[in-house]
């Protein structure tokens, strides 16, 4: 859930050896909620956390990532994907 996201990041970034990278792919957009999954066989429903990029970068900043690459990459599904690279 969002309201544990600071202190995941802050877990992640404390257990990486030194230099080392944490690739991060998520979705664009605000709140958090159910969506359907229409990719798959059967529309699973997944629940999901959205963040803007001023707010993620916040986020990371914050678990003392150093953010080298943010880069939005359109797909073909009904929401836009974000990959990040952090060290």
């Amino acid at each position: 859930h969002r309201s544990a996201i600071l202190n995941i990041f802050k877990k992640i970034h404390s257990i990486l050896k030194k230099d080392g990278y944490f690739y991060l792919s998520l979705k664009q957009g605000s709140g958090e909620g159910l969506e359907t999954d229409t990719r798959y066989e059967g529309n699973i429903e997944k629940f999901w956390s959205f963040f803007e990029e001023d707010e993620l970068k916040q986020l990371l900043q914050e678990a003392q990532f150093k953010i080298l690459d943010l880069v939005h990459v359109a797909k073909q599904y009904a929401y836009p994907v974000s990959y990040t690279h952090l060290t």
